[in-house]
């Protein structure tokens, strides 16, 4: 019997109940949603990528190449001039060929300055903006910074009594 396309339940239903119904119907569920939220994980040899580092104190992802591919999910990775990494394809992250520097060149971290060489156009700042341009609001860096706490500093008074 059918009611809205759904088998009704009897107690013989309670008694035995078709696991493999359930377990089918749970495996179909489960594969419609993976080919949604499926990332794919294959990476060719020289596809830049960003590999996770696992070591103490330094960036969590470093930039490399894919040099070979060492199993159905493993790759060796260039990370500098002198090492190779295997890492899996969930410790990998593709990216964009701009983000991966030359072996030879030092990778700076995101807060480091380049600084620039002075031109014929005038002095150039660390930040590459010539001196000229910058709003005078900026104090001179001759001048000693005053080391600023994180949190201002509290103002401590006696306390105010009532006084007759």
């Amino acid at each position: 019997m059918l009611f809205l396309r759904r088998r009704l339940r009897t107690r013989l239903d309670l008694l035995k109940p078709n696991v493999s119904e359930v377990v089918g119907r749970a495996q179909e569920d489960q594969q419609r949603h993976r080919g949604v939220h499926a990332k794919a994980r294959s990476f060719e040899v020289g596809d830049p990528v960003l590999v996770r580092d696992y070591r103490k104190g330094e960036d969590k992802w470093m930039a490399g190449t894919v040099t070979s591919q060492a199993g159905p999910r493993s790759y060796q990775v260039d990370v500098a001039s002198n090492q190779q990494w295997n890492r899996h394809a969930d410790q990998m992250v593709g990216c964009h060929p701009s983000i991966v520097q030359p072996a030879e060149e030092k990778q700076l971290s995101p807060t480091e300055v380049v600084p620039t060489a002075m031109t014929d156009a005038g002095d150039v700042s660390a930040t590459g903006v010539p001196l000229s341009s910058q709003s005078d609001t900026h104090t001179n860096p001759a001048t000693p910074q005053p080391t600023g706490h994180r949190y201002p500093r509290r103002i401590c008074k006696p306390p105010e009594r009532l006084t007759f």
